[in-house]
C-alpha cells in the first residue's frame, strides 16, 4: 500500500501526466 501512495504522489508531482495512469 505504501509503495502505491509514493507513486501516486510521485506521479502527481510529475511534470508529465503520464503518471495519472498509475495512480489509477
Amino acid at each position: 500500500m505504501f509503495g502505491k501512495s509514493i507513486v501516486g504522489i510521485i506521479a502527481e508531482y510529475n511534470p508529465f501526466h503520464n503518471g495519472h495512469l498509475y495512480h489509477m
